[in-house]
């Protein structure tokens, strides 16, 4: 059999099950605050689970325009916020300094070297989880009985025709396996078993390699793939085997270390076997001499309760195991459209729910409010950007993973790419102006969005945004702000208009906007920006690219061209499709939508109007567990939910979802190439884009 291997190029996870759409059901009577929403139904993994709304006609003589987003403000300490956020504006002065010490290269996707790190900054998985175990985990391990789970499971040996016990079975040998620990019901498998304890023998240096340990724990962990979950039970018992009378003080501690990454990727298969490992481990925290043993099963412990449910999709990338093998926390620097950033410590389980809420209590607002808020992920390219939605289940770590196979296929590729995570509004919320950050976060994120092409724009409101923006960075200071107009023109000019003429004309005729307005304040500067592109239409809108899928539709009466792509627009009242000029090709409100659901690939709607037959759509996208919470959120502030209810409701939703999110990263390109309308004066014009860069936000 040829020896499986992986490169880190492939992806661990394909999940393209187009049919398998996911929904739950909806009933909304009236529109008012009693509805009930009824709880998540599953009647076919297979077919179109209805979200069925029942919202009243806009016919109906006691309908209400309804205007959900106002019911945003319900939230409980809003007043508390508002004047807690007016004492400072975060993201005008708060910044926390990337140096040496936590430099995060994202465009390497490495992280902090360790041998810069000091011992207090030891994960916090090395000081709670055996001592603060629950009660029920507890009683469940404590009465496992290793030769009564082993016994049955394990494959017979004999030494000198003598049937070799449990104990003897598994202790630590030097030898490479004949057969797996384990029956195994496939021959692949029993091949499998065999190659990763080769590469297990060889990361604890009791086998000689050419390959660097990491190469081999990379590799163990892929093979996994390859065959049936048992695999998974054997991995760990390989690792348990050769930590017992194991006499070389190295190896052990490499097997330690090891056993620590397999608990930051999953969980065994087995039951009795994962209880019977957090018996080893909780027993070696309380019994075991040596303290760095003690801090490695501790920390081992708390990763494999957490990862039982939040197994990875992607292995471990080199330097993530270089964290792992140390006990340390990774840092990553999660950035605001001001360039300014602060950084996070995560760990391999960490998901971009929990992100945003250390970001919440980072920024002093609620914790509420971070139901509004997604992690954004932006891939920079020569080319243009790639850009999605990160759900909120999501394991920071895997998508870590990706970046570090996207970087090592640039290179083959040889084309510059480099990634950043920003926090970014998903819904947005009424505030007053005394809420100055909640202003700041609109106005650098709106500014984003013209630079980068997502607004349809005269040529005279890009000179008043360009001049806004200009005034906001330096006031009245006419010099500065022409010379880092002139150094910096692609931060104020969308990309797509660039072309319109040249670079020193832009600059004067911005400029010559810039002294009808040199002394605003800089919050009326976000506000007369904010407020001019208030009639636009993707305003205030997620985006998101899709393809119309007319063979699974059954019908196609709005012509949509299913061979072009189109962007899908989530708003409070219904879901709007452009196309790519940005232009409004078709408008369904919620109130007409009686079904939708999910799919990886697929969002599906079903429009009922008046006495017309019903339509149902597909539409071909990605990031669908986010396009759910946005819907969910709306179509429930409609019905006149609750803050607490609708964020219930998302989470328990969450629950039902998550064997179904989608591991590969499919980004939405905003920005088109028009090589053959760029001149040689805008050979800048495909100059790596990072906004801002400009010295008045740095």
């Amino acid at each position: 059999m040829k020896e499986p291997f992986l490169d880190e190029e492939e992806e661990l996870i394909n999940n393209n099950d187009d049919n398998n759409i996911i929904n739950a059901k909806i009933n909304i009577d009236t529109y008012n605050s009693s509805n009930n929403i009824i709880s998540t139904n599953f009647e076919d993994d297979n077919l179109l689970i209805n979200n069925e709304i029942q919202l009243p006609n806009s016919n109906s003589s006691n309908y209400i325009s309804p205007s959900p987003i106002n019911k945003i403000m319900d939230y409980e300490d809003l007043n508390i916020q508002a004047s807690k956020e007016s004492r400072l504006s975060i993201l005008e002065n708060f910044n926390e300094e990337l140096n040496t010490v936590i430099k995060f290269n994202i465009r390497e996707a490495s992280l902090i070297p360790i041998n810069i790190i000091n011992d207090k900054s030891l994960s916090p998985d090395c000081y709670s989880g055996v001592e603060n175990a629950p009660s029920p985990l507890l009683s469940e391990f404590m009465k496992v009985d290793t030769d009564l789970v082993l016994t049955p499971l394990l494959n017979e040996r004999k030494k000198f025709f003598r049937k070799l016990s449990i104990s003897d079975i598994m202790s630590w040998q030097k030898k490479e396996l004949k057969i797996s620990l384990l029956i195994m019901t496939k021959e692949d498998d029993n091949l499998i078993a065999i190659q990763m304890f080769r590469n297990l023998l060889s990361y604890m240096l009791d086998r000689k390699s050419s390959k660097r340990p990491v190469q081999h724990v990379i590799k163990f962990i892929k093979l996994i793939k390859f065959g049936s979950p048992r695999l998974k039970d054997e991995a760990y018992l390989q690792v348990y085997k050769q930590l017992h009378k194991n006499k070389k003080y190295e190896s052990l501690m490499r097997g330690w270390k090891f056993l620590a990454i397999l608990a930051s990727t999953f969980a065994p298969d087995n039951n009795d076997i994962y209880n019977l490992i957090l018996k080893f481990l909780f027993f070696e925290y309380k019994e075991n001499p040596d303290n760095l043993i003690k801090n490695h099963a501790n920390y081992t412990f708390v990763r494999m309760v957490k990862t039982k449910n939040r197994e990875r999709k992607m292995p471990p990338f080199s330097e993530e195991i270089e964290y792992i093998e140390n006990l340390r926390p990774m840092q990553i620097p999660i950035y605001y459209f001001n360039g300014k950033h602060i950084m996070i410590k995560i760990e391999s389980y960490t998901t971009f729910k929990e992100i945003k809420s250390i970001i919440m209590d980072k920024l002093d607002f609620s914790n509420q409010r971070a139901i509004y808020y997604s992690i954004y992920e932006i891939c920079y390219k020569t080319s243009g950007t790639e850009e999605r939605y990160l759900d909120d289940n999501e394991i920071i770590a895997d998508v870590l993973s990706m970046w570090n196979s996207d970087i090592k296929k640039s290179k083959n590729n040889k084309e510059d790419i480099m990634f950043r995570l920003y926090l970014r509004l998903l819904i947005y919320y009424p505030y007053d102006d005394s809420m100055i950050d909640n202003m700041a976060i609109e106005y650098y994120q709106t500014v984003y969005d013209v630079i980068s092409g997502k607004f349809s724009l005269s040529e005279e409101e890009i000179l008043i945004l360009g001049a806004l923006q200009l005034v906001n960075e330096f006031g009245n200071n006419i010099e500065k702000a022409y010379i880092n107009i002139t150094q910096n023109y692609q931060n104020y000019i969308p990309w797509e208009y660039m072309h319109i003429m040249s670079n020193e004309q832009w600059i004067e005729k911005i400029m010559e906007f810039y002294s009808y307005f040199m002394n605003y304040s800089q919050i009326n500067c976000k506000k007369e920006y904010i407020k001019l592109l208030e009639d636009h239409s993707t305003f205030k809108t997620p985006l998101f690219g899709s393809k119309f899928s007319e063979k699974k539709s059954n019908d196609n009466n709005d012509e949509f061209n299913p061979d072009s792509d189109i962007i899908l627009g989530f708003k409070p009242e219904g879901i709007v499709i452009f196309n790519q000029q940005k232009e409004i090709i078709a408008f369904y409100e919620y109130i007409y939508i009686q079904y939708w659901g999910i799919s990886a690939n697929y969002l599906v709607i079903n429009i009922k109007k008046g006495n017309s037959a019903n339509r149902k759509l597909y539409f071909h996208v990605s990031e669908t567990n986010v396009i759910q919470t946005i819907m969910t959120i709306y179509v429930n502030f409609l019905a006149g939910k609750s803050l607490k209810e609708i964020t219930q409701d998302i989470e328990k939703r969450d629950k039902s979802f998550d064997n179904n999110r989608p591991n590969k990263r499919i980004g939405t390109k905003y920005i088109k190439q028009i090589d053959d309308e760029i001149n040689e004066n805008d050979k800048n014009y495909k100059k790596f884009f990072i906004f801002p860069n400009s010295s008045g936000n740095n």
